[in-house]
């Protein structure tokens, strides 16, 4: 997980991304219902995800009711767990998903009219199921909403999705505003741990002002549970995640383990607590510095170059440990070499040069008014 692949196919719930043939359409039965899988939507080193609509089921507009269907293959009892927390949690954060905030309510207990239903923007669970496929295996199947959209880094690839500094800010802006609710209603219950471009969908508006933009966060596969890991799970779960992502206390903990970590508090704290939002921060800088590429004005060139130092360093740590993962490398000799390269200093240095670029660009905002 750590090399970035995160959950089971990430794109998984939108109408993102390039489809997979499907070569025999099928069905697939999950809860008692039943689900005619019309392709692929992606494929992750743990399970696929298939576009597919609900036999016999319309949706509000009339129409087949579209699904995502993620049929994780678990080899262990502890994937199998991973696999079905994952189906309980989304469960749960559907109810939440239509119950306002608090902040939505009256002094009488009710709702606004006008208040949204959805503050918890991530895929509707529809139904699950766990089914043996042999001696400790088992397939659990995760029927969901799909939403529409497709992920910020393929977004950001398209040509047509380059906009100006103030368009790319307002896009910025609107994705803060929507998946912070969201992280607040999430918290309570989990850690994502694999916020990144790959797993936020966007459904965007005609620019300039043509409509909303829909942000959904997606893929709780790596997710687990706050209060066990705030109390000590955080010393023993596999660090989770894109390594592009990772705040310096992530590398210090994958370099030196949890022991180290804990020498130092502020660290451990933003291990224990930040992970989720130091991610989408820095998904959010990501969108903004590609769909504006070569577009900032001269007050907010530092940002763009602190970004692209950034990225460029991340991507240099990501090849290598990606390598590693995936041609079941010698995990020893990828830290000592990591240690030579002072990733985390490094990392760390980066970060320190986007934090006072993007104040620097705060500062020059409220100057102008």
């Amino acid at each position: 997980a750590a090399a970035g692949g995160g959950g089971a196919a990430a794109a998984a719930t939108g109408g993102g991304g390039e489809e997979l043939a499907c070569q025999t359409p099928r069905r697939a039965t999950v809860g008692g219902r039943i689900y005619v899988l019309e392709g692929e939507l992606g494929r992750g080193s743990f399970g696929t995800v298939h576009k597919a609509r609900e036999e016999g089921v319309c949706g509000e507009d009339g129409q087949p009711l579209q699904a995502a269907v993620k049929e994780i293959r678990c080899r262990s009892e502890k994937e199998c767990k991973q696999a079905e927390y994952e189906a309980n949690l989304m469960r749960r954060l559907s109810v939440e998903t239509v119950r306002p905030m608090p902040s939505e309510t009256s002094a009488a207990g009710a709702p606004p009219a006008a208040a949204p239903r959805r503050r918890v923007s991530c895929p509707l669970l529809y139904a699950s199921e766990k089914v043996a496929t042999g001696p400790g295996a088992w397939t659990v199947t995760i029927a969901m909403e799909r939403v529409p959209g497709v992920p910020l880094d393929e977004f950001a690839r398209e040509h047509r999705s380059q906009r100006s500094y103030e368009d790319a800010l307002r896009l910025g802006r609107d994705l803060l505003e929507q998946l912070c609710p969201t992280l607040e209603r999430v918290a309570p219950y989990c850690m994502h741990r694999d916020i990144n471009a790959h797993n936020i969908l966007l459904a965007a508006a005609p620019p300039p002002g043509g409509g909303r933009n829909t942000f959904t966060l997606i893929d709780f596969g790596l997710a687990t549970e706050t209060s066990s890991w705030r109390v000590g799970d955080w010393k023993t779960k596999d660090i989770g995640g894109d390594c592009r992502y990772w705040p310096v206390s992530c590398w210090k903990l994958f370099l030196f383990g949890y022991k180290y970590l804990q020498a130092n508090p502020q660290q451990t704290n933003e291990y224990i607590y930040s992970l989720d939002v130091h991610s989408l921060v820095l998904t959010c800088v990501q969108l903004i510095a590609e769909v504006a590429r070569g577009q900032f004005p001269e007050h907010a060139k530092a940002l763009e170059k602190a970004w692209r130092t950034y990225w460029d360093d991340a991507m240099r740590f990501w090849k290598q440990l990606y390598a590693c993962f995936k041609n079941k490398g010698e995990w020893n000799a990828l830290k000592s070499a990591f240690l030579q390269q002072q990733v985390a200093e490094t990392t760390g240095r980066n970060l320190h040069a986007l934090r006072s670029a993007l104040a620097a660009c705060a500062t020059q905002a409220a100057a102008a008014g």
